[in-house]
């Protein structure tokens, strides 16, 4: 799905969707062409979801983990 919510692959012209938990886009949609993102305003509430995944990786030490796995 893109960020319209369509369907999508890679190589198109369209965004790969990038939607949180709770359904919110990375940026606002465009009010000048339908179905595109404006990259000039995000949305505060999908970085904020983005925060709590960080959060919750950092807290457990999985970036140890990947670290050991990227030195096999």
């Amino acid at each position: 799905m893109d960020a319209s919510g369509g369907s999508s692959y890679w190589g198109s012209f369209t965004a790969k969707n990038m939607r949180d938990e709770y359904g919110n886009l990375p940026f606002e949609m465009s009010n000048n062409h339908k179905g595109v993102s404006d990259f000039t305003r995000i949305n505060p509430e999908y970085f904020k979801s983005l925060d709590k995944r960080w959060n919750f990786y950092l807290s457990k030490d999985l970036f140890h983990c990947l670290r050991q796995l990227e030195e096999m």
